[in-house]
């Protein structure tokens, strides 16, 4: 069984790999501007602005998927909206967003669902190969809060088998590494917030179904001290 340590090494890996791609995007396009060739200057241009926002919209996705936030605090699903439409932002993978009428400020989340909703939107979006569209269906009623993730393709869905296993099947014996640690991650956090977890799969469909009962406590004690969120 993978320790904690080992889980948040591995995590680390997949975090510096994903940002290794614009960050060298970045060293790649200042190369292009040294050479003073004003056939490419602009184009240097253009991809180190793209690639300074991936970067931005990657660290910031990662700080609130993966970082340390008061689990039972009140996050802004506004907040979860940008995050996700700022890192999808250019690819193949279509957002929708369906809040049974309610605006989405006014839906009350936790750091902690929040941190679930992520990660599972990165495993779901990864099945997409072919691009697709994801649909966040967010379903609140007073403490228990429903949420549901549903990734379709035309043609087709890439369905990662270390998942099944992790999140469909339960099974922890498995040889983790810096891709199917995220889905340990998931399943981690689902346990830490006492969710219920499920997946469902077809040839051009995936869908995850998570559903808690949030207790958002906007006071929260670190090292002995007391806090109150804004």
């Amino acid at each position: 069984m993978i320790t904690d340590f080992e889980l948040a090494e591995l995590l680390q890996s997949r975090i510096f790999h994903d940002l290794s791609g614009p960050i060298g995007a970045l060293s790649n396009g200042a190369e292009f501007l040294r050479e003073g060739r004003n056939d490419v200057v602009q184009k240097a241009i253009e991809l180190m602005e793209m690639s300074s926002a991936q970067a931005v919209a990657r660290v910031q996705y990662y700080k609130m998927a993966y970082g340390y936030l008061p689990l039972n605090a009140e996050s802004n699903v506004g907040r979860l909206q940008t995050a996700i439409a700022n890192y999808f932002k250019n690819s193949k993978t279509n957002i929708e967003w369906h809040t049974n009428d309610t605006r989405s400020e006014d839906i009350k989340i936790t750091n902690g669902t929040g941190k679930i909703l992520l990660v599972l939107t990165l495993i779901a979006a990864n099945m997409l190969i072919y691009g697709g569209t994801l649909e966040v269906h967010l379903n609140q009623n007073n403490e228990n809060f429903e949420f549901t993730l549903k990734g379709t393709s035309a043609n087709g869905i890439k369905v990662d088998r270390d998942t099944v296993q992790i999140i469909g099947e339960r099974n922890l014996d498995l040889m983790f590494n810096s891709q199917n640690v995220v889905s340990l991650y998931a399943l981690k956090q689902c346990e830490r917030m006492n969710a219920n977890l499920s997946m469902e799969f077809t040839t051009n469909e995936v869908k995850f179904i998570c559903n808690l009962k949030q207790v958002i406590n906007n006071t929260y004690e670190i090292e002995n001290a007391s806090f109150s969120t804004l």
